[in-house]
């Protein structure tokens, strides 16, 4: 049963943070005026908690749910879906800034908007190579 709930939580939080990618991505495809930066920042937040709660979702999982630590530690597709999140995780960064400083400083520079589009965009497209890790290392089929 907790291995249900777990992954349950953890499938919730996945799209949670890409729904917060997504509002994202919707927000700065429109022209952005000042008004929507406290927006942005909120679903910024959103985004950075549903992140941690897979990290911590996922860790259980992978601690005391039912295939445990063995099963992981030689999956490949596990390491690489944990490089992969922590790329996109990266790429969120500088967004994350971004939108702070917008929002300290009254101005959105049109350069660094266009910067923040990409990223957001890359990190969405991105984001879609995750299940395809994650049914690989479901299945356990690429090990090291």
């Amino acid at each position: 049963m907790l291995d249900l709930v777990l992954a349950i939580l953890h499938h919730l939080a996945a799209l949670t943070l890409l729904a917060c990618l997504i509002a994202q991505l919707t927000l700065l495809k429109a022209p952005l005026c000042q008004q929507l930066v406290p927006t942005l920042a909120r679903i910024d937040l959103g985004y950075g908690l549903s992140a941690l709660a897979i990290l911590v979702i996922g860790g259980l999982r992978v601690s005391f749910a039912a295939k445990g630590w063995e099963f992981y530690a030689l999956n490949a597709a596990f390491w690489a879906k944990m490089a992969l999140f922590a790329v996109i995780g990266g790429l969120s960064v500088v967004p994350t800034v971004l939108f702070r400083r917008w929002l300290r400083e009254g101005t959105i520079p049109a350069t660094r908007l266009v910067l923040v589009r990409r990223l957001v965009t890359l990190e969405v497209a991105l984001f879609a190579l995750l299940p395809v890790f994650a049914v690989l290392m479901a299945r356990g089929s690429i090990r090291l």
